[in-house]
């Protein structure tokens, strides 16, 4: 009885290291083909900006009226158009087009209609990329409460006060590199800032780990490259002015220079949104004006900065953006290169586009 009870412990024991082998086997498996054969970007950035026009492009070519210049988003390697047409009218609309570059969501123009029609809101691209341990970090040359950036990190509508929006960025836990202007919409009015509930959220970004910055010029004089997380938020005109030239030394070039360095610490990647908005609102019949060829010029140098900084080994996707007050629909370009760029061609949804920024995080 005693011969016969030890050999099937020893049989069970046998059969346990068997499956612990198939499993942990099976594990190394999944570990290899995830890591070595599915090769995805180390980096991934999405710039978007209302600049980025087939009339821009063409225009600024000849912006110093010499010979044709050779612009760096003429050297991205695959081109699609985006269609981005909201559930509640066939024209084209920026703030359905932001909801669903941000969420994958097709929406009537905000988050709050989806959630008033029953649906359930997208995840959000920077929860997406925490998801799968990468570092997440946005960079505008516009308030960081304004409706094109906002929708990137909060689930709060388009239509709620801009200190909400504020509230909201200092309650996320998803981001690790904030940089844009609207400092006011975050410091309290005794302070000269816009907030009546007295409160102040660089404080509490600060108490919450985040080194915090409000004059630009600290963002070249103190690297933020090897920092855990960083926020900078200057006054409106901080950005503004360095922005009267595109140059390659602007500050808002520089700080998405900083943003990508800081983020290429994480060895698992990193995801980077970049808005790039310009003033020159709609195009004349007569061709885009001085300041839209400016405007263009700003993302093409920016663009130019990501892909330095960025590497080969990044995808790098440049996206436009409809005009609020157009009445037909219309489609936006968009633009990539590097990892995986190829799949981002011909005619796709914006919808599309976020599935497949995810596939690649």
């Amino acid at each position: 009885m005693l011969n016969e009870l030890s050999i099937f412990m020893i049989q069970l024991r046998n059969q346990i290291i068997a499956a612990v082998s198939l499993l942990v086997f099976i594990a190394a498996g999944v570990l290899y083909y995830n890591i070595w054969v599915v090769q995805r970007p180390f980096g991934v950035i999405l710039v978007i900006s209302d600049a980025l026009t087939m009339e821009n492009i063409a225009s600024s070519r000849l912006v110093d009226g010499k010979s044709p210049r050779r612009l760096e988003i003429e050297s991205m390697t695959d081109v699609a158009l985006l269609s981005n047409l909201s559930r509640s009218h066939s024209a084209a609309n920026p703030l359905a087009n932001t909801v669903a570059l941000s969420t994958g969501m097709k929406s009537h123009r905000t988050i709050d209609r989806i959630i008033q029609d029953g649906g359930k809101p997208g995840r959000l691209l920077i929860e997406q990329a925490r998801r799968r341990g990468r570092s997440s970090g946005i960079v505008t040359n516009t308030d960081l409460t304004s409706h094109v950036v906002a929708p990137f990190y909060t689930q709060i509508a388009t239509s709620r006060t801009l200190i909400d929006r504020a509230r909201a960025l200092t309650e996320n836990e998803n981001l690790d590199i904030i940089i844009g202007t609207g400092v006011e919409d975050f410091i309290p009015t005794e302070m000269d800032g816009k907030r009546i509930d007295g409160r102040n959220l660089l404080r509490e970004f600060s108490d919450a780990g985040f080194h915090v910055h409000t004059d630009p010029s600290e963002l070249q004089s103190k690297a933020i490259w090897g920092v855990p997380r960083t926020i900078a938020v200057f006054e409106d005109i901080s950005l503004v002015d360095s922005l009267a030239r595109p140059t390659a030394n602007t500050s808002f070039q520089n700080a998405v220079a900083e943003a990508i360095r800081a983020l290429q610490y994480n060895r698992r990647g990193y995801l980077l949104i970049v808005n790039v908005s310009g003033d020159a609102g709609d195009t004349p019949a007569s061709g885009p004006t001085a300041q839209a060829i400016t405007d263009f010029l700003l993302l093409d140098s920016t663009l130019k900065t990501a892909r330095q900084y960025a590497g080969r080994k990044s995808l790098i996707i440049a996206v436009g953006r409809p005009k609020l007050n157009q009445r037909n629909a219309s489609d936006v370009v968009a633009l990539s290169s590097g990892e995986g760029s190829d799949e981002i061609n011909g005619i796709i949804k914006d919808t599309d586009l976020y599935s497949i920024i995810v596939s690649h995080l």
